[in-house]
């Protein structure tokens, strides 16, 4: 199997229009490992005060919290926690303070991806 690293940190940061997914600034830096076996992902900011409105997804999500808080529903996930959403599951996110996490799409590229 082969080795691939993302410099994410390397990567432009692209800003999310706020009327496509609720309120409040976000911004993404997308990535692809060019694997079917590995997942694509983004790191994810999100500005003080973001609503994101109830939706879903076809593929399962993993976030992991780096900074700041998010509250996905009635749950606050904060940095070290790990949040699952299967595939389907309508949930919304807000995040008061703003916060910073990886965003993991199982099962399918992510949107942007680079």
């Amino acid at each position: 199997m082969a080795v691939t690293v993302v410099d994410v940190e390397a990567l432009e940061w692209r800003d999310v229009p706020s009327s496509r997914a609720g309120t409040g600034d976000v911004r993404v830096k997308a990535f692809a490992t060019g694997s079917d076996s590995i997942p694509a992902g983004q790191l994810v900011e999100y500005a003080a005060g973001r609503i994101e409105i109830p939706h879903s997804h076809s593929e399962d999500e993993v976030f992991y919290v780096l900074d700041g808080e998010m509250t996905v529903d009635d749950t606050v996930a904060r940095p070290g926690a790990v949040v699952v959403i299967g595939a389907g599951s309508t949930y919304g996110l807000t995040s008061e303070g703003g916060c910073r996490f990886l965003r993991l799409r199982l099962g399918g590229p992510s949107e942007g991806a680079q």
